[in-house]
């Protein structure tokens, strides 16, 4: 469906999470479409609301799930959107097994307080945040288009640098050490 019958269907069926849904999606579209130099274009976007398919062990069901068209399909986005008022540890699991069958995703839930687990959550998971109250939404920040293993493989190697750089300190000092002793003699 279009965005028109996006806006319809959200009138006619939306659940009470999605009542800013137009708000959410018009941040998201800005983002990925009207501030950047893309050849996407806003009447392109395809809109499937409560999309369900069959993941790699159960049923998922997406409140929403938007393609961005483009005239080489290699470039199509599918960006995906679950909606919550408060529940953000339910809100992140979603995502979280979600993200793995989009090109972003993002989670829209009302302006609530999180801790540094849920950053540190959707950090690793390239997950978007857009906040909404009523008759506004704005994007805190924007999903990232990254896979998991590479965002993993990034955070092992900077643990090993950190690792190596701290015996690397220590064998120096030991070296300094073993200078200083043979200068004594």
């Amino acid at each position: 469906m279009n965005f028109e019958e996006y806006k319809k269907f959200m009138e006619e069926r939306r659940n009470k999470e999605e009542r800013e849904a137009i708000r959410v999606v018009d941040e998201i579209l800005k983002y990925h479409i009207d501030y950047r130099w893309t050849e996407y274009d806003r009447d392109d976007v395809e809109f499937y609301p409560h999309f369900v398919f069959n993941g790699e062990k159960e049923r998922i069901e997406m409140d929403l799930l938007m393609v961005l068209k483009h005239s080489n399909k290699r470039y199509e986005r599918k960006i995906g959107v679950e909606f919550k008022e408060t529940a953000m540890e339910k809100v992140l699991a979603q995502a979280c097994l979600r993200k793995n069958y989009v090109d972003y995703m993002y989670i829209a839930t009302r302006n609530i307080e999180l801790n540094y687990k849920h950053i540190l959550i959707m950090s690793f998971f390239g997950i978007g945040w857009v906040i909404w109250e009523e008759g506004f939404a704005k994007m805190i920040f924007p999903a990232k288009y990254t896979s998991t293993e590479s965002v993993f493989e990034e955070l092992i190697n900077t643990a090993l640098r950190l690792k190596l750089k701290e015996k690397g300190e220590k064998i120096s000092d030991l070296m300094k050490l073993d200078k200083f002793m043979e200068m004594e003699k």
